[in-house]
């Protein structure tokens, strides 16, 4: 005896042909959103690589730059500035409004840009908060969407680097893509702002890279501080979810022509190192611009 199992196979493969043909129906549209938005990259946010840097803007690069690279002491010296200015900037915290700090962070931006003379045509706009947690999984602290310059932080990390992440997304709002020149431009404006908060936490934030070559040692408060800020870190992040996340925008960086690829967010030191060397006072406090404080008020 046999069995025919010929017309019900063709009517089963019949049907499984029109189920994938109605799914890529469905996935039509975004598949095409999805290329022509791959296509746009570089015209929305990409050609933003091939600007000149902050730091040639300013006459930081190439030679102040080379100077700081080929002469130990001169980083050293600036480090020893910066460890300074940090442990007499530390001000208790306690958690600061956002409704407050996030227009007063703007205005240091703006101010910090025109004074410069790298206002551009792309300023920046609010700062959003992202749900508790989301970037620091990957050991992020905030992200700019290319295509619509939305800038969002992760109000997880430890509150005094909320000011200066904040200040990084929106130098990039304002065009500046590489992560040395946000962090820069972040840095400038609010080392120079009346605000002890916002100088602090800029402060706090790049201290980590010269401390190994400082003289001076910081606080105890700074470094208990430090300790909080570690501790934050690490509740939050996801090793292996940090590890794809920043091999890929590593690689992403690097395809960007940033040579330096991650390692450029650390770049920012030699960059302040030059800023020193050419203007040694540049981080004493009355150097900061007058006005009022605009965070609210302090609190351990």
């Amino acid at each position: 005896a046999t069995t025919d199992l010929g017309p019900p196979r063709t009517a089963s493969r019949a049907r499984a042909r029109r189920a994938l043909a109605a799914v890529g129906r469905a996935l039509a549209p975004p598949l095409a959103l999805a290329r022509a938005l791959t296509h746009l990259f570089p015209l929305a946010w990409g050609l933003n690589y091939l600007r000149p840097s902050v730091g040639a803007r300013l006459g930081l690069e190439p030679d102040l730059v080379a100077q700081v690279r080929a002469d130990p002491e001169a980083f050293a010296r600036a480090a020893d500035a910066v460890l300074a200015a940090t442990n007499a900037a530390r001000v208790p915290w306690g958690e600061p409004s956002w409704e407050a700090l996030e227009p007063a962070v703007d205005r240091a931006v703006r101010r910090a840009l025109a004074d410069l003379g790298l206002a551009e045509a792309s300023r920046p706009r609010r700062a959003r908060r992202l749900p508790a947690g989301l970037m620091l999984a990957g050991g992020w602290h905030g992200v700019t969407l290319p295509w619509t310059t939305e800038a969002w932080v992760d109000p997880a990390m430890d509150p005094r680097y909320v000011p200066h992440a904040v200040a990084h997304e929106k130098a990039h709002q304002a065009g500046f893509a590489r992560e040395a020149d946000a962090n820069l431009v972040a840095f400038l404006a609010l080392v120079r702002d009346p605000d002890p908060r916002l100088r602090y936490s800029t402060l706090f934030f790049v201290a980590d890279l010269f401390a190994a070559r400082s003289r001076v040692a910081p606080s105890p408060e700074v470094l208990a501080d430090a300790g909080v800020a570690v501790a934050t870190a690490a509740a939050h992040e996801v090793p292996v979810v940090a590890e794809v996340t920043q091999q890929a925008y590593d690689g992403y960086l690097q395809a960007a022509q940033v040579e330096a690829g991650i390692a450029d967010y650390d770049r920012v030191a030699e960059l302040i190192a030059a800023w020193l060397l050419r203007d040694p006072g540049a981080l004493a406090p009355s150097a900061a611009r007058e006005g009022p404080a605009t965070t609210g008020p302090s609190a351990d």
